[in-house]
């Protein structure tokens, strides 16, 4: 069986880059042809659900940023100063963990770091930021800045968010710090 990577370089370009939307599903680890059928169905209705403008937008603000990452981060040295290309892995995992996100979140800006691995932003103004980067074998660290308050640390993540994680989301865009 032949497994499709959308984050193999000879399968991917600024030109003809379409991330799948399965990509942004959670990994089906039943092995039954039933089973099979089952998310084959699902993924068809989801990408008819998502063709109205309503959940395709989300989608296509997503897709413009894993476009900008593969076009500008994808070689060695993209920065001028030694940076590593985006990672792989890296990239898949950011997509299981925007696809987990809650609809009640708003949408994280999308970037890479220059160690290679792909990291998610959320801002709302001055001294309100928390960032997350998503290493190699799931694991998380991220850094947030609540007003005059800071945190930082790393967390695993294999199928669910961490609720540590998703309440320093939110707290990104409370106003009690």
């Amino acid at each position: 069986m032949t497994t499709y990577n959308p984050c193999m370089k000879e399968n991917i370009s600024s030109s003809n880059f379409n991330l799948p939307f399965k990509a942004f599903f959670r990994e089906n680890r039943a092995l039954s042809a039933d089973a099979r059928d089952i998310e084959a169905s699902y993924l068809g209705c989801f990408e008819d659900y998502s063709q109205s403008i309503t959940y395709q937008k989300p989608f296509d603000e997503i897709k413009e940023y894993w476009n900008e990452i593969i076009e500008n981060c994808s070689d060695v040295n993209w920065n001028g100063y030694a940076a590593e290309p985006f990672d792989n892995d890296s990239f898949l995992v950011a997509a299981k963990f925007i696809n987990l996100l809650p609809d009640n979140i708003q949408r994280p800006e999308i970037t890479a770091d220059p160690d290679g691995e792909v990291v998610l932003e959320w801002f709302n103004g001055p001294g309100r930021m928390f960032s997350i980067s998503f290493g190699r074998k799931g694991v998380l660290s991220y850094a947030g800045i609540f007003g005059i308050n800071k945190t930082h640390g790393k967390e695993y993540f294999e199928s669910g968010i961490p609720s540590n994680i998703l309440e320093k989301i939110k707290r990104v865009f409370r106003d009690e710090d």
